[in-house]
């Protein structure tokens, strides 16, 4: 088995110690491990740098997960021609992951026109059409909503002028005041329409004259009634009686 003599002169960084040796030989085929900061990177580039762009050797380096993809796909290495049915089955995944890929990207495109937003519209995404009649919902809600809340008050003003007619004298009447007895509310017949408005808008009746109240002073009255229980009662007549002898 060929040995490849690697320079350890050529480190970048002064990881190993070259006093004793600064000359490395290895296999064809090696596997370097250790803890970190012991210098498996520092040695992997060496051994790229001098025999990388060596047609006779063909160096492979694997320092984690980020080397195998490369925009997506699968960077991958083919060694001899056993591995071709893996290949195959590389770019197949490839394929499907690609696909997979489009797929989640016109979801995110689809989301998004959904959820629509005024900046989207730099990105080329336009209003999807469920966006837009959710939007016109909301335009009618807000406007029947409205439409509303102007009876509402249209119809407590009503209620507080016709009340200045009948004098109900209603202290405070507006539009809330009308929600609450529009629940509790019920259609009048014609009949009891007219009814009603017959029993509110009577001819007004004669006013009755007010008795009139004396103002009396009780404690001259007082004084007098005193003053005639007081008196001796004097005798001006006697009358006798049929048959009594005088």
């Amino acid at each position: 088995m060929k040995k490849i003599d690697i320079d350890l002169n050529k480190q970048q960084y002064p990881v190993f110690d070259l006093t004793d040796n600064n000359n490395l030989e290895i296999g064809a085929v090696n596997f370097i491990f250790g803890k970190n900061g012991t210098g498996k990177s520092t040695l992997s580039n060496i051994i790229r740098n001098q025999y990388g762009d060596d047609p006779n050797y063909s160096v492979h380096i694997y320092t984690g997960m980020e080397d195998l993809l490369v925009e997506n796909k699968l960077n991958t290495i083919v060694l001899g021609e056993e591995n071709k049915e893996v290949k195959i089955k590389v770019e197949k995944i490839d394929k499907e992951l690609q696909e997979k890929n489009g797929w989640l990207k016109s979801l995110q495109v689809k989301l998004k026109s959904l959820e629509w937003k005024k900046e989207y519209r730099e990105l080329g995404i336009e209003e999807h059409e469920l966006f837009k009649k959710t939007e016109e919902s909301e335009i009618q809600f807000n406007q029947q909503t409205q439409k509303m809340e102007d009876f509402y008050r249209y119809a407590a003003k009503q209620i507080r002028e016709f009340d200045s007619k009948i004098k109900l004298t209603l202290q405070k009447y507006d539009k809330n005041n009308f929600k609450i007895e529009i629940n509790n509310g019920f259609e009048l017949s014609e009949s009891n329409v007219e009814d009603y408005k017959k029993r509110l808008l009577e001819d007004s009746k004669e006013k009755i004259a007010l008795y009139k109240i004396f103002k009396h002073d009780y404690e001259k009255l007082y004084e007098e009634v005193n003053s005639i229980l007081s008196q001796q009662p004097k005798q001006l007549n006697r009358l006798h009686l049929i048959g009594q002898v005088p």
